[in-house]
């Protein structure tokens, strides 16, 4: 800091010349400052391009990257379809024969090999037609006598010679129960599966079997509608023979040829697989007891449409930063910020994401990011809001039982139910392990809120009401439920969340498998974990 004190130093006299300071040329002092620029310039580019030449490495490793999780995601999700779609067909073929079983209770001989009377037989066509209806979609449904004539069904045609019919002969041969593969129904026409169980008499004699014909346009077609799979194609088929193809094609209409790479797989009689011809990633799993099989097929180019656009955003950001270093070679100040920026704009958004990558739910971050918005919306309107905790009963045995890699197909399909469950009105979130949650708007606060809210309760218990096929086995499942109401338990979110947890430990503690609609009683009748 400069002083308006003047300091003098004693002069003493020199004994030895004073060294002369070097001359500065004008001219050279110029070009070193020239040449100083130039390194720094020189510098800077190799420091730029250097950079550039590793942002592109590592976007190039990054698409690759993306296409191996979309080829990873594509046959994790082949599989699932295909569990889906065969635990649904196993349980219509399970139902059928639960169907014969109890009509045999009601069955003797004579009905079988007898003289059956007008009014006898109108009788049971009509129980026939009663138990036909349980199960909608039964094309034909026949009761066949020991000597393989059709005696009467819901159909008519009767006294066909059915003796030829594949469920016949193997029911004679001492077989109680038989699922046929893909064949035409003679009395229906329509292609099914034919479900079979045999007639035996007190002497343990063969006396004739009842068949359902399961057509599969009918009971199967729906089921695959309703699943929404984009995309996806799904067939049930046999190992040469298609029953049914959704979406319909001319190429894979019923009972088509087929030789295709599942053929030999399925004609082995493996019972679950996967097969990626490059354009159709197809798992296969078969119906227990049968030699049909469910085939869930996907279209690898569907999953690589995300990739696809990363991939071209990531090269067109890094084409836009070359450019930008070509132009910026005479501004490299300019260049190094705008390269610094593109690419930490570029991590910015690769990092940028709210959801959990195992399920596809939306994350914790998504709390943090949305409860805000969507309570002040629901305030606005004069809607509540239900806060459902659902934690799942015994996860833990799952993971050490069966493995981490059974597990996370559970947590991949309690997702997928929830989210049937809440339907378009909710929210669902993974907080993390086995504890999810719930945002449901209720509609305009009201006396019925908690009516409502249990209603949406009741169907999260109801879909762990079917077995969750794992790689290790069926494993049934089972949650506890707690409910907190916005705004009459609150409006901030850690009030909200312990409240619902309050509800949900209540669950667990009383039994499990249930739900319990928060209210001010349960905080002194819990003991709460620290």
């Amino acid at each position: 800091m400069a002083s308006d004190k003047t300091v003098t130093f004693p002069v003493t006299e020199q004994r030895t010349r004073p060294r002369e300071a070097p001359r500065l040329d004008p001219a050279s002092r110029e070009g070193s400052q020239d040449a100083q620029r130039r390194r720094r310039a020189w510098g800077a580019l190799i420091g730029l391009w250097a950079a550039l030449g590793v942002l592109g490495a590592w976007i190039i490793n990054d698409v690759v990257s993306g296409y191996r999780e979309a080829d990873a995601r594509v046959r994790s999700q082949a599989q699932v379809y295909a569990k889906m779609v065969a635990s649904h067909d196993r349980f219509e073929l399970e139902m059928a024969d639960q169907i014969i079983k109890s009509l045999l209770v009601h069955m003797d001989d004579s009905l079988f090999n007898g003289q059956v009377s007008d009014a006898r037989r109108a009788a049971f066509e009509a129980l026939l037609a009663e138990h036909r209806a349980r199960l909608p979609g039964i094309a034909s449904f026949t009761v066949v006598g020991e000597d393989g004539i059709r005696r009467f069904g819901v159909v008519g045609k009767n006294f066909t010679d059915l003796s030829e019919r594949g469920y016949y002969k193997a029911l004679k041969a001492g077989q109680d129960s038989f699922v046929s593969p893909a064949e035409s129904g003679l009395a229906s026409g329509k292609a099914g599966i034919h479900v079979a169980r045999a007639f035996r008499r007190a002497d343990g004699s063969f006396g004739g079997l009842v068949v359902i014909n399961l057509a599969v346009q009918d009971i199967f077609r729906p089921f695959y509608a309703s699943l929404g799979l984009e995309g996806a194609r799904v067939q049930l088929r046999s190992a040469d023979r298609v029953l049914i193809a959704y979406p319909a094609s001319e190429e894979l209409a019923p009972m088509t040829p087929l030789a295709d790479a599942l053929t030999p797989l399925l004609a082995q009689g493996q019972e679950r697989g996967i097969v990626d011809d490059g354009e159709w990633v197809s798992a296969f799993e078969r119906l227990q007891s049968s030699s049909v099989y469910a085939e869930a097929s996907l279209s690898r180019a569907l999953f690589h449409h995300e990739p696809d656009r990363a991939a071209l955003l990531a090269l067109s950001a890094l084409f836009a930063a070359v450019l930008a270093g070509a132009a910026l070679t005479r501004a490299i100040a300019g260049g190094l910020r705008a390269h610094t920026e593109l690419a930490v704009a570029y991590i910015d958004q690769r990092q940028m994401t709210l959801r959990d990558k195992l399920t596809g739910l939306h994350n914790r971050h998504y709390i943090d990011d949305q409860f805000v918005e969507s309570r002040d919306a629901a305030v606005a309107s004069g809607h509540s809001l239900a806060l459902i905790f659902v934690d799942l009963d015994r996860f833990k045995a799952v993971n050490d039982g069966l493995g981490h890699q059974a597990g996370d197909v559970l947590l991949r399909e309690v997702a997928r139910r929830l989210r049937m469950a809440g339907g378009d009105e909710s929210t669902v979130v993974r907080l993390g392990g086995d504890e999810f949650v719930l945002l449901v708007d209720l509609g305009p606060a009201g006396d019925d809120e908690v009516a409502r809210v249990s209603a949406i309760c009741q169907r999260i218990l109801d879909i762990f009401g079917p077995v969750f096929d794992l790689p290790g086995g069926p494993v049934p499942g089972s949650a506890s439920v707690g409910v907190a109401r916005m705004p009459a338990d609150g409006l901030e979110w850690d009030d909200l969340a312990h409240k619902a947890d309050v509800a949900m430990y209540y669950s667990k503690r009383t039994g499990r498998s249930r739900y319990t609609v928060y209210h001010a009683a349960l905080e002194a009748s819990l003991d709460m974990p620290g």
